[in-house]
């Protein structure tokens, strides 16, 4: 999955969105699940995996960007995050986000 989403090729551009917002979502899942902090530079990877794609946002990747949002909220990493007038992020800010609870 990661290939495709860091590949430059014309044809696998066309399924990045999908391919990101899917590899996102399930990674947040598995993290979740077994209370794994990543690395800052995992959490990287991913923040600039959904940056490649905002420009392709729908009701799925909007899901997706809240759900991260509210996961970085949790693990108090939400500061790795660059926002401005354009950030996907923003709405997000003071409003409630679900705040997972650890087993």
């Amino acid at each position: 999955m990661k290939k495709l989403i860091d590949s430059k090729d014309y044809g696998k551009e066309k399924a990045k969105p999908f391919s990101v917002t899917c590899y996102v979502s399930k990674k947040i899942k598995f993290m979740m699940k077994f209370n794994i902090v990543p690395s800052d530079k995992e959490l990287q990877y991913l923040i600039n995996s959904l940056d490649s794609v905002k420009n392709s946002m729908d009701d799925y990747m909007e899901t997706v960007y809240k759900s991260f949002y509210a996961f970085l909220v949790n693990i108090h990493k939400q500061d790795m995050i660059r926002m401005d007038f354009s950030s996907p992020y923003l709405k997000y800010v003071g409003n409630p986000v679900t705040v997972w609870k650890k087993n």
